[in-house]
């Protein structure tokens, strides 16, 4: 069984908290990577309204 512990340290919980340290992880993680993916969408649309700008702005 996964019970056999020391001083009332079981082993399922390490097995919890490593879980939770890892999720806890995951989730900062995934916000770092949906701020900078949006950061670079939005530089993308900049760059193209830009690009429109200059060419409506030439163009008259």
């Amino acid at each position: 069984m996964l019970m056999a512990g020391v001083g009332g340290f079981h082993v399922i919980d390490m097995i919890f908290q490593l879980a939770f340290f890892v999720l806890v992880f995951a989730i900062a993680g995934g916000i770092i990577a949906f701020i900078f993916n949006r950061n670079k969408r939005i530089k993308r649309i900049e760059q193209k309204f830009d690009a429109l700008s200059d060419r409506e702005n030439n163009g008259n």
